[in-house]
């Protein structure tokens, strides 16, 4: 799922840097030739316009910069659901514990992708239909060590629009998949960001129904107005908060999963500072259990969405920071994170060398989210302040700050 975004993001950043040149070819074009006292330079200008300034050639660049979009766009989804079904098999040790969506659609899906020769071909892969076939056994057989067939569940006929991502989210257990995105926290930040209603780049997203008729068009080479390169980008904007607040909403939905199969539950109890520190009683944890910086973590937030997955990044003890400390009794400990935690109602400490750990890194592209040096140094004031009064650790015990 991981690798999806990072490729989005790459393939947007690449389709930003043509738009530059667009950029830059119009600033060309509009130098005045009488200007440039060069003949050379002069009759390279004069050709440069004689092979750009005609529609056709503008008008390949627009196919070029839209099909580009769709098609991160689409590698995107496809990738995303792939993975999703790839960390459930990582995570579940067994077939009968995985969603029952999941559970259903196998080998439907499976038997589908075996039939289309269109699709298998386009993955050129001449082993896959083995795969497909080895998978399916597999899982039809009861093995302990089963392999889903990933793949199948991203087939899909015609351009992704979004009724057609919803059906195939619903098919892998997630219900209202685009309503989620758009209730999200992280895809609320860019429309408060966008400062306006919009029925394309909004809370509609309309936009994905829109780049797909593009696309269409495009192929069918049908009439159509075309965007302005500013407009494109504002596009890219849409994407990319779409694609970040996807990656979000689909690690909360994996965490209840990791927290099930690979969460240890604090027995103790845990009060919250600074909305991500936890204190904690060592005591409270079996005798000589280590915890590292690092290590992932988890915390019930009472939301629909269930945990916020995390990484322990500060481990304060009377004494100062640590990078690791063994349970023992009589002995508190400030564990600074980069959970986001308004409420507690329990906290997990993650198995470190459990599947898909990478779960915990909040963000697709970063370890730690927007800049985890300044979170630490928060995090220490923080904690230190704290540490003041090490009898209470806070001076409190009621969980709350007033911060």
């Amino acid at each position: 799922m991981k690798p999806a975004f990072l490729e989005f993001e790459r393939l947007t950043e690449d389709l930003s840097r043509l738009l530059a040149r667009g950029d830059a070819e119009e600033k060309l074009l509009s130098i005045k030739l009488d200007d440039i006292q060069s003949v050379e330079i002069r009759d390279s200008l004069t050709r440069f316009r004689q092979s750009a300034e005609p529609f056709a050639v503008k008008m390949s660049q627009y196919a070029m910069q839209l099909v580009l979009l769709y098609g991160a766009f689409e590698r995107l989804i496809e990738g995303v659901l792939s993975g999703v079904v790839a960390t459930l098999n990582e995570v579940i040790s067994s077939t009968s514990d995985l969603p029952e969506k999941v559970r259903e659609n196998h080998r439907r899906k499976s038997l589908d992708a075996l039939r289309d020769e269109v699709w298998l071909a386009r993955r050129k892969d001449p082993l896959l239909p083995v795969r497909l076939i080895e998978n399916l056994h597999s899982c039809e057989s009861g093995a302990g060590n089963y392999r889903l067939n990933a793949l199948a569940y991203t087939r899909h006929g015609g351009n992704f629009r979004r009724k057609s991502i919803d059906e195939l989210f619903r098919d892998i257990g997630i219900d209202d998949f685009l309503k989620l995105v758009v209730e999200s926290r992280e895809f609320g930040e860019y429309l408060a960001a966008l400062g306006h209603d919009s029925t394309l780049l909004g809370k509609d997203l309309g936009a994905i129904d829109d780049l797909a008729e593009r696309r269409n068009d495009i192929a069918h080479g049908s009439s159509m107005e075309l965007l302005t390169r500013d407009e494109i980008r504002s596009y890219i904007v849409f994407f990319n908060a779409f694609g970040r607040a996807a990656y979000a909403v689909l690690r909360r939905h994996l965490a209840r999963f990791l927290v099930q199969h690979h969460g240890n539950r604090f027995q103790g109890q845990a009060t919250v500072h600074y909305k991500r520190v936890l204190i904690i009683e060592l005591g409270d944890l079996p005798e000589g259990t280590l915890i590292q910086v690092g290590d992932p973590v988890a915390v019930d937030v009472s939301k629909p969405s269930g945990y916020e997955l995390g990484r322990i990044e500060t481990i304060r003890t009377e004494s100062g920071d640590v990078q690791s400390i063994r349970s023992h009794q009589g002995s508190q400990v400030a564990l600074g994170t980069n959970c986001d935690i308004p409420t507690l109602r329990h906290f997990f400490f993650i198995n470190r060398d459990c599947p898909a750990g990478w779960l915990a890194d909040s963000n697709a592209s970063q370890g730690t989210p927007g800049g985890g040096m300044k979170f630490n140094n928060m995090a220490g004031i923080a904690i230190s302040a704290g540490l003041v009064a090490f009898g209470s650790i806070l001076g409190r015990n009621d969980g709350s700050d007033g911060k």
